[in-house]
C-alpha cells in the first residue's frame, strides 16, 4: 500500500506455486491499467511478466531450467519460447532487477524485485507496473531503490537463524 500510494503506480506481491506465480495482493495506483494476471488469485507461468521473471531468474539454476522445461509449451501462449525467457533471465540476473516493457500489453512497463531471504529460496516479488510514458529518465532507479527498501525488511524477517548451540549458530554469531 506504501509503495503505490507514494507512487501512484498499480503494484503486486506475487508468490511461486509450483510452475507458476500467483498474485496474492495487489495496489491498484492512480492509473487504471491492464495486466496479464488481473487481480488477486492471478496465475501465470514463471517467466512470464516481471514479478514471475524475478521468482525464476533466482531460483538455483538447475530448477530454474527444470521450469522453463516444464512451461516450454504454455510460453507459446504468450509469444514466447524457452531461450527467449533464458534471455530475459539472464539480464535480471545481471542487473539484480527486472525493468522491461512489456512485450504482450502495449503501453505497459514493470520493474520487479525477488524476496530473497537469506537461507532461504526466492519465492516471491514485488512488481511495479505502470504506464511506460510514466517512466522518466531516472524514475527506474527511483523505483528500483524504494523497491529494496521496502524489501529488506521483509527478507530480515524471513530469514533463517539457525539454531544457537549447532556449528552453523556459531558460525553466524562469529561471521
Amino acid at each position: 500500500m506504501r509503495i503505490a500510494a507514494g507512487t501512484d503506480e498499480t503494484v503486486f506481491l506475487m508468490v511461486r506455486s509450483g510452475l507458476n506465480a500467483v498474485v496474492v495482493d495487489r495496489e491498484q495506483g492512480s492509473y487504471m491499467i491492464e495486466t496479464l494476471t488481473q487481480n488477486v488469485g492471478g496465475l501465470i507461468p514463471l517467466g512470464i511478466g516481471s514479478g514471475s521473471i524475478a521468482i525464476l531468474a533466482f531460483l538455483p539454476e538447475r530448477e530454474a531450467e527444470a521450469v522453463l522445461e516444464a512451461n516450454a509449451e504454455r510460453y507459446r501462449e504468450f509469444g514466447e519460447t524457452p531461450d527467449s525467457v533464458r534471455a530475459t533471465l539472464l539480464q535480471a540476473r545481471s542487473q539484480g532487477y527486472v525493468s522491461r516493457q512489456s512485450p504482450l500489453i502495449k503501453g505497459i512497463s514493470a520493474v520487479a524485485i525477488p524476496i530473497r531471504p537469506p537461507g532461504r529460496d526466492v519465492t516471491a516479488a514485488l512488481a511495479i507496473n505502470m504506464i511506460t510514458t510514466r517512466l522518466v529518465p531516472g524514475r527506474l532507479e527511483e523505483l528500483v531503490d524504494l523497491l529494496r527498501r521496502e524489501i529488506a525488511p521483509i527478507e530480515e524477517a524471513l530469514a533463517i537463524t539457525p539454531p544457537k548451540g549447532t556449528d552453523r549458530g556459531r558460525r553466524a554469531q562469529h561471521a
